[in-house]
């Protein structure tokens, strides 16, 4: 190995190949793995014709698909997609390199792109050549690589052979000799030592191997017989780097195995706990099962009972329906108590039919769920004997080859002691100084190897501290760099699980139906699980089970609602006893299922018509006795008559009776005028009755009718009840014609389907032609806010169209996210004409341009600042328009980047060094509020000019819903109309953020963060500020507990310190030459923050308290704040003339990570 410049590396690379390739030097039949490197010849002659591409397959190696398709180092393409050197051994099977004249791309099995670049002169094996035609590398030991993987076969139990000793024994070793001359700089071949090799003076003959009758194939790997050990130190190095070679192959054999073996009873650990949860579960279903059947065994008796019950109501219907006829046979008998009887043994019965219905819908349900609960069993049985039935791994053999390389490498260390000890008794003067600057050389790039493990690297150190030629340190070197990446590749592999398990636990968080221990138990499982696949199995099991509890919860929500509506209908039920309505309210509330609710609900009814016939019959008899005591009867017809009466149980048999005592009276008084008048009301009350009149009009009449003494007056009021139906009708005809009229105008207004239906439906249901006129107003009004919004859309289209013509350089993507983001026509108008005053001008300065992307790019690049500190500094690279300004930015960009710890306790900081630095940036810093340097932010007034009415309407009935109630909640309804001052409140954190930061960087302190809030934080974030507004000072409200709820399960926040300027005013004079933005007021509240430097101590007062909160919070803390801007309105600033006030309300809050 050389070790000047990058030879070292390359022909380090070189032997690195030989050994994974298994390419060993001659000399002794030795074991290595089964890996055999695939030829420049082999893997030309796998590219089509025209296809101008390769694809890897196990064997290749990138040097010699570099050979096969003429470049010299196809790794250079990957350097700029962030691959060190050393990482070709671990480009996976699928990548593809492919070509276009002298283009080249290098992809990923996925078909992303991981480099690609222009091959060059001097970057190909042969220049005169174009890619993807094979060359003969120059330089290089190819052919002998070649020679040697022919001579090598693989051996049936996939160990490499090496075959073809004699022959091998005049060609040149592939391993460098450690007195050879160096190679060039460019990577030049190996020249072998001239000297003659020593000859041993007695080799050992081998015994000549016994053939066995049958050849049986070792299970592990073939010990050799220890051979002697050569006197001269060439063969003793030789010796040496393959017994070392041999004991790499055998630890890493052993290694493997160890991991096989691992695994294997990993497996069958993971089998048994299976077994065990699956008999648990068992357990607890066979018990569920016998406590269902013990209620079924109960529910059975209770419906045994109910039917006994109901045949013991049946048996006392039958006697008091007998008692009370005996008692009407006999002559003036009162039968009142005998009916009371008959009635309670009528309820009885009843209801005893009503509680064997619930009785045997309970025992169905039970018998269900028996069942159900039989086939869990059934399943779970079957589930435990299918895992049971697995066959565990058998490790035995395992065992076995673990102690037989166990046994090898042991064997292999004694044997390398020797002939160290050996080479140390030729070389431990003349090699001490070199071998020594080598192995400090090796050590040093081995301590850069963050892919060993400590025991690895242990195990390297030692080779390395043991070798006792240079070239032993160097080999150990090489073979330590390519376990190195293959532990990385096998890390990776790691973290991808790792990260896949984060994800999935993430995601189960966002489940909200899991009930119980479910989320606890797929957590675990998910924890527990080794593969990304069993991962996502886990998480589909789990979102399935939290719909498969979503819906049982809606099935209950809808039962639940049943319920209520029966309930409802039960409560409308006027006929029903106090204890009738209580039994049949019970039952309902009680019900599991729809179906006993129903049936229930039906039965109230019934019994409800049944009580409101018998009240009505008892009305009836009632107004017959009267009736029958008004008519002309004697004494005798009366009593007879009232007699029958009492004792009829239908209407019909009433009636009959009312006929026959009014026949009687009509005979009795045939000559009565009383009776011709009471047959003129009843006809005029009929008339009456089917009149177009309302519930109370007819009711009107008819008491005036049943009131008047003679036909003519009812001829009169007749006559009057058909004038106002008839008008009636006419008013009815009017409101249907403006319905009719209002749905036509509602069908061509600029509205949604959704919204014309609602307005339909609306109109249907109006009962009044004032309300319909509402109705259309209303709809022409948000017609005309949706063709503003289409204007709107349609003038911010053809701006885009605009722009797109427009010589703006990099400045179009600007223009064409402000014009979509502008809410009026006129914003857009602005917006236009700026960009087409910047595209007449022609002064677009491109290297201004450039040097931004620069800045930006070099920004980006930086991994020790946060997401906000970049943000902001991007920011700032956007807003300037002098180059000397950029370099400015990034060098402070690159002074917070190399800064890499924090003062923790800002109390720590000597408070003359607060003072100071608040000081200055209060003095100089902070720009002033009348710095055009703020023209280049929307203005206040534009933003504001954004709103609509339905703004405002929103805006005021959130401001008045606070003001009654701090804790108001604004509906997530009103989060559109509420835009505007969400992206206020989000300008006036990104720029207070800034300042605030400028402040904790120069005194040391971790920057702040800045979170995208979600809608709901953000309008809790404005209710908390409106909150403080109104009451003039902090107020502790709940929307103020909702940021720090959402802050602390998503960052992890403990507590929120506050900030409040309450009714603050802004003025801008000089007519609005420069109008206020929210930037200047973020820096006009961070100037009176930092004026606290005067009164500042390391004790938290009313007085610096503000600005403790901004010093407060360690790294990862964060920080947002609320404006709130509810009055524009003129001014006049005396000598200055005219001016502009914004009054606003500012808070801010500042969230301390734990």
């Amino acid at each position: 190995m050389v070790k000047s410049g990058k030879s070292w590396v390359i022909k380090g690379l070189v032997f690195m190949s030989l050994l994974v390739g298994g390419l060993l030097a001659v000399g002794e039949t030795v074991q290595a793995s089964a890996w055999i490197a695939n030829s420049p010849t082999s893997i030309a002659q796998r590219i089509e014709a025209e296809d101008n591409q390769i694809i890897m397959i196990e064997g290749d190696t990138v040097y010699n698909i570099g050979v096969a398709i003429n470049i010299k180092n196809p790794m250079s393409l990957l350097f700029d997609n962030g691959y060190k050197l050393g990482e070709q051994y671990t480009l996976p099977i699928g990548t593809i390199i492919s070509w276009n004249g002298d283009d080249a791309t290098i992809k990923d099995g996925s078909g992303k792109i991981i480099g690609q670049g222009t091959v060059g002169l001097g970057e190909k094996h042969d220049d005169s050549k174009p890619l993807g035609v094979q060359t003969q590398a120059s330089g290089t030991n190819q052919s002998h690589m070649e020679e040697a993987i022919k001579d090598n076969s693989v051996s049936a139990n996939g160990q490499v052979s090496i075959h073809n000793q004699e022959k091998s024994k005049d060609k040149e070793s592939p391993i460098p000799s450690s007195t050879g001359e160096k190679n060039g700089e460019n990577g030049g071949d190996v020249k072998p030592e001239t000297e003659t090799p020593i000859t041993p003076e007695q080799p050992v003959e081998p015994e000549q191997p016994v053939e066995p009758e049958q050849p049986v194939e070792p299970e592990q790997p073939v010990e050799s017989e220890t051979p002697v050990i050569p006197e001269n130190i060439t063969a003793l190095k030789q010796r040496l780097t393959e017994l070392e070679i041999d004991l790499e192959i055998e630890r890493i054999n052993l290694v493997e195995t160890q991991k096989k073996l691992k695994k294997s009873q990993d497996a069958n650990k993971s089998i048994e706990q299976k077994i065990i949860d699956a008999q648990t579960a068992f357990n607890d279903t066979l018990a569920d099962e016998q406590a269902v059947q013990s209620q079924f065994d109960v529910a059975k008796l209770a419906l045994n009972r109910a039917i006994m019950d109901e045949a013991v109501a049946n048996q006392a219907l039958i006697i008091a329906q007998t008692n009370l006829e005996d008692a009407a046979a006999i002559p003036g008998s009162v039968t009142l108590e005998f009916e009371a009887a008959l009635s309670k043994a009528q309820n009885d019965v009843a209801d005893a039919g009503l509680n064997i219905i619930a009785k045997e819908e309970a025992l169905l349900q039970l018998e269900q769920a028996a069942a159900s609960a039989s086939q869990k069993i059934a399943e779970a049985i079957i589930h435990l004997e299918e895992l049971k039935a697995v066959e565990k791994v058998d490790t035995t053999e395992l065992e076995k080859e673990v102690s037989a390389y166990q046994r090898k490498v042991s064997k292999l260390q004694d044997e390398i002691e020797a002939i160290k000890q050996k080479v140390l008794e030729f070389e431990q003067v003349e090699q001490g100084k070199l071998l020594q600057q080598a192995k400090t050389e090796a050590l040093k790039v081995l301590r850069t190897l963050d892919g060993l493990t400590n025991e690895e690297a242990d195990w390297y150190k030692n080779l390395i501290n043991e070798a006792t030629f240079v070239e032993g340190a160097e080999s150990a070197l090489e073979r330590a760099i390519i376990l190195d990446a293959a532990n990385k590749a096998e890390n990776e592999e790691a973290k991808l699980v790792q990260e896949a398990r984060e994800k999935a636990i993430n995601e189960l968080a966002k489940l909200k139906d899991l009930i119980g221990t479910e989320l606890a138990d797929y957590t675990v499982a998910i924890n527990g699980a080794l593969t990304i696949q069993n991962i996502e199995e886990i998480l589909i099991e789990a979102k399935n089970q939290n719909e498969a509890n979503k819906n049982t919860r809606e099935q209950e929500r809808v039962l639940e609602e049943i319920k209520e509506k029966a309930l409802a209908e039960l409560a409308g039920l006027k006929n029903l006893t106090k204890a009738e309505v209580s039994d049949f309210k019970a039952t309902i509330i009680g019900s599991g299922n729809v179906n006993t609710v129903q049936s229930t609900l039906i039965a109230a009814k019934i019994l409800n018509e049944d009580n409101k016939k018998a009240k009505e019959l008892y009305e009836e008899k009632q107004i017959a006795s009267k009736e029958i005591q008004s008519m002309n009867l004697t004494e005798g017809q009366l009593a007879d008559f009232l007699n029958q009466i009492s004792g009829v149980n239908n209407g019909i048999a009433l009636a009959d009776i009312l006929k026959m005592a009014q026949e009687q009276s009509n005979i009795n008084d045939a000559n009565a005028t009383a009776q011709a008048l009471k047959i003129a009301k009843e006809k005029a009350i009929e008339k009456v009755n089917v009149m177009s009149l309302s519930d109370a009009q007819k009711e009107s009449y008819v008491s005036k009718i049943n009131q008047s003494a003679t036909a003519s007056d009812i001829n009169k009021l007749v006559a009057e009840a058909k004038l106002q139906a008839d008008k009636n009708d006419k008013e009815q005809k009017v409101l249907d014609e403006a319905k009719e009229k209002a749905r036509a105008q509602l069908r061509t207004l600029n509205l949604t389907q959704s919204q014309k239906e609602n307005l339909i439906k609306q109109v249907s249901a109006a009962s009044s032609v004032n309300e319909i006129n509402l109705i259309v107003e209303k709809a022409t009004v948000a017609s005309k806010e949706n063709n503003a919004k289409e204007q709107l859309q349609k003038v911010k289209d053809e701006a885009i169209k605009k722009i797109e013509t427009m010589k703006l350089s990099n400045q179009k993507q600007s223009f064409v996210e402000q014009i979509v983001e502008a809410k009026t026509i006129e914003q857009v108008n602005r917006i236009v004409a700026e960009a087409q005053k910047k595209s007449d001008s022609q002064d677009v300065d491109f290297a201004l341009d450039e040097a931004k992307e620069k800045a930006i790019a070099s920004i980006n690049k930086m991994e020790n600042i946060t997401s906000t500190q970049k943000m902001i500094f991007i920011s700032q690279v956007s807003r300037t328009e002098s180059g000397a300004e950029i370099s400015d930015i990034i060098a402070e960009a690159t002074r917070a980047n190399e800064v890499t710890e924090y003062i923790e306790d800002y109390k720590t900081i000597d408070i003359n060094k607060v003072k100071e630095i608040s000081k200055e940036l209060y003095d100089n810093k902070i720009s002033n509020l009348m710095d055009k340097s703020y023209k280049k932010f929307e203005s206040v007034d534009s933003i504001m000019s954004g709103k609509t009415s339905t703004t405002d309407a929103t805006f005021e009935k959130v401001y008045n819903a606070i003001k009654a109630n701090e804790n108001y909640k604004i509906s997530e309804s009103d989060y559109a109309d509420l835009q505007i001052y969400f992206n206020i409140n989000e300008r006036y954190t990104k720029r207070m953020i800034e300042n605030v930061n400028i402040l904790r960087a120069q005194l040391g302190l971790a920057p702040l963060d800045y979170v995208e809030l979600s809608d709901n934080a953000k309008a809790a974030m404005l209710s908390h500020t409106i909150a403080g507004q109104i009451a003039g000072g902090h107020v502790s409200t709940k929307n103020k507990s909702d940021i720090l709820v959402e802050l602390s399960n998503t960052y992890r926040v403990r507590g929120l310190a506050e900030n409040f300027q309450p009714l603050g005013t802004g003025e801008i004079i000089l007519a609005r030459e420069v109008p206020m933005t929210v930037e200047a007021l973020a820096d006009r509240i961070f100037k009176k923050i930092l004026n606290e430097y005067k009164v500042y101590s390391m004790d938290y007062t009313a007085d610096n308290g503000h600005l403790h909160n901004v010093l407060g919070g360690k790294k990862g803390s964060i920080a947002y704040g609320g404006l709130v801007i509810t009055e524009i309105k003129s001014g006049n600033l005396g000598i200055y003339g005219p001016a502009i006030q914004y009054v606003y309300s500012i808070t801010e809050l500042f969230a301390k990570r734990a």
